[in-house]
């Protein structure tokens, strides 16, 4: 019995690191956007802007990086790493008891990366008044 215990925990676990890890690798990409560019290397946020029109040209990347940090698109890309580091901590389920070192890292890693969101929100706010 404990066995199978200990392979649900674990497997509970390793889904929490792989949740944690793709929020993580989200706000990792935010702040590579213009090294990532340069380096036409793999990047979610560059994904998205160009997906929405933004970044196709090297010749205006500081006017469109500018436009996307104090876009809407910016705050949904900070939401859905937000929301991945939400499912590491539910994904624990009833574990979660004998996870509270992880999750203490979890909300620490939330917290902070939120503060940082913060500004972007207050300047959203000033530049629709």
């Amino acid at each position: 019995m404990s066995g199978k215990k200990n392979d649900d925990l674990y497997d509970r676990l390793l889904k929490s690191h792989t949740f944690f890890s793709i929020g993580f690798q989200i706000l990792d990409d935010i702040s590579d956007i213009r090294e990532d560019f340069n380096n036409n290397q793999i990047n979610y946020a560059i994904y998205i802007a160009k997906k929405n029109n933004l970044l196709v040209d090297s010749e205006q990347i500081e006017s469109d990086i500018k436009y996307f940090y104090y876009s809407d698109l910016i705050l949904n890309i900070f939401e859905e790493a937000f929301n991945y580091f939400d499912l590491a901590i539910e994904n624990l389920g009833k574990y979660n008891d004998k996870c509270e070192l992880w999750i203490n890292v979890i909300k620490y890693k939330n917290s902070k990366m939120y503060k940082r969101s913060r500004p972007s929100n207050f300047i959203k706010t000033l530049m629709h008044n």
